[in-house]
C-alpha cells in the first residue's frame, strides 16, 4: 500500500484536535498541553513500536491500531528504525461535544481498553479505509473553513463508526446493542465525570438505578476488572499527572482527589505505585 509522504501535519485546530506522523526520531506530540485529557489513536503504518501501557509491555506491528483513553497516556520504550505511525489526538471537550459523539467515543474505545491486549490488528483494506479518513481529518485541520467544526465532527464520527464495524467483525455483530453494555457505558460516563470525588461503587449503582452487585458483575464481565480497580486507576493517573505537571502541594492534591487526609492519599499512592507521592515527584 502506498504511504503518504506528506509531513504537513502536527497543526493544532482550536485546541481540540491534532493529527501527526511519528517516526523513530519524533515521538509524542506536545501540541496539546494536557495529553492526559485527550483520546489518542495511533496506527502503525510501517515497522513496529514497543510501548509501556499501564505497566504492560505492548508491541504494535504494522497495521496495528491502538486506542488510549483519557488519563492513560502511553510511554514509548523503543521503535524499529523504519517505524512510522499516524496519531490522532482529540481533546475530551471536543470528543464529548454532543451525545452522539460521546456514545461513539465510548463504543469505539471500549473493546480494546484492557492493558494486556489493547491492539486492533487491521488488514490492508481496513488500514486503507482508516488512513483515508485520517488524512481527510488532517486536510480539514490544515485547511479550515467556516464550517470546519461540523466537518471535523462528521469525519471523527465516520472514523469511529468504521472502527466499530471493524470490531464487530472481530467480536460479534450484537456487541454494541447489548443491554449490559449500555449499562457499562453509563457507568464509564459517570466515572469519567465523578471519579475524583466519588470513589465508592454505591454512588454509581444508585445513579444507574441498579444494585452494586449487578454493576460489579457487568463491569467484571466486560472489562475483566472490578469497579474499584477502574476507579483507582483513574485516580492514580490523575494523581501522577498532578504531581508531574503542577506545583500543587501533596495536601492540595489529596484534597482535590477527595481523600480524607494526606496520609490516606499517600498510603493509596504507595500501594498503587510502590513509591510515595514525594518520591514520585522527586523522580520526575
Amino acid at each position: 500500500m502506498k504511504q503518504s509522504t506528506d509531513r504537513n501535519d502536527g497543526k493544532l485546530w482550536e485546541g481540540n484536535i491534532v493529527f501527526q506522523y511519528f517516526d523513530a526520531n519524533l515521538r509524542l506530540s506536545q501540541k496539546i498541553k494536557t495529553v492526559a485529557n485527550c483520546f489518542i489513536y495511533g496506527q502503525v503504518i510501517r515497522g513496529h513500536v514497543l510501548l509501556n501501557y499501564e505497566g504492560h509491555q505492548v508491541t504494535v506491528q504494522e497495521g496495528g491500531l491502538i486506542c488510549f483513553p483519557p488519563l492513560i497516556p502511553p510511554k514509548v520504550i523503543s521503535t524499529s528504525k523504519d517505524y512510522i505511525c499516524t496519531c490522532l489526538i482529540v481533546n475530551t471537550d471536543f470528543a464529548y461535544a454532543n451525545p452522539s459523539s460521546r456514545y461513539l467515543f465510548h463504543n469505539a474505545m471500549f473493546v480494546k481498553m484492557h492493558p494486556e491486549d489493547p491492539v486492533i490488528d487491521l488488514d490492508r483494506q481496513e488500514m486503507q479505509q482508516t488512513l483515508e479518513t485520517l488524512h481527510a481529518i488532517n486536510y480539514h485541520i490544515q485547511h479550515p473553513h467556516p464550517y470546519n467544526y461540523d466537518a471535523l465532527q462528521s469525519l471523527l464520527s465516520l472514523f469511529l463508526i468504521d472502527m466499530m464495524g471493524i470490531l464487530n467483525k472481530r467480536m460479534g455483530n450484537d456487541m454494541f446493542n447489548h443491554k449490559q453494555y449500555k449499562i457499562y457505558l453509563g457507568f464509564s460516563d459517570l466515572m469519567s465525570k465523578h471519579f475524583q470525588e466519588q470513589h465508592e461503587i454505591n454512588f454509581y449503582a444508585d445513579a444507574l438505578k441498579i444494585s452494586p452487585r449487578y454493576l460489579s458483575m457487568i463491569v467484571k464481565q466486560i472489562t475483566h476488572e472490578t469497579v474499584t480497580s477502574l476507579i483507582n486507576r483513574k485516580l492514580m493517573y490523575r494523581a501522577c499527572w498532578l504531581l508531574r505537571s503542577t506545583d500543587h502541594s501533596i495536601s492540595e492534591i489529596s484534597d482535590q482527589l477527595h481523600f480524607s487526609d494526606q496520609a490516606s492519599f499517600s498510603k493509596f499512592f504507595k500501594r498503587m505505585y510502590g513509591k510515595s507521592p514525594l518520591q514520585y515527584r522527586k523522580k520526575m
